[in-house]
């Protein structure tokens, strides 16, 4: 009964270890962060305490783009990587719009389209150190 109990702390000790290891893991993994932005306007609401104008300024959303299994040395991938980024700032863009349905954002195009800009330069960043480390 005495062995029963050790090997089972042995193996709590063990899994622990083994997520913390995964979870370090997954922070050392490149990934790029996708914010999509989007001002937008203010609204005429009774609710607001001088019963006047609600300022709502800039809203957000944040998807993260792992690299995880790509070879940024290679075309097929890098666009992969490309599409990956798109499809993040379209889900961002569009989830602000579901959050906040009652706040007109001004322009959906331009918050995928700065969303998108904003993170393929982080893109680049990992593409350029991907080439540097193929040449070595």
């Amino acid at each position: 009964m005495m062995i029963r109990a050790s090997v089972v702390r042995v193996a709590t000790a063990l899994m622990g270890l083994g997520l913390v290891a995964a979870a370090a893991y997954a922070d050392d993994m490149p990934q790029i962060v996708v914010e999509a932005t989007a001002p937008v306007h203010s609204q005429t609401t009774n609710e607001h305490p001088t019963g006047g104008v609600a300022p709502v300024g800039l809203l957000s959303v944040k998807y993260q783009v792992h690299v995880e299994g790509l070879d940024l040395t290679k075309h097929a991938d890098v666009m992969k990587l490309e599409d990956q980024i798109k499809v993040a700032a379209q889900k961002g863009c569009a989830d602000i719009q579901k959050q906040y349905p009652l706040h007109s954002m001004s322009d959906e195009q331009a918050c995928v389209a700065n969303a998108t800009k904003k993170a393929m330069a982080q893109a680049n960043t990992l593409i350029t150190a991907a080439e540097k480390n193929a040449k070595k």
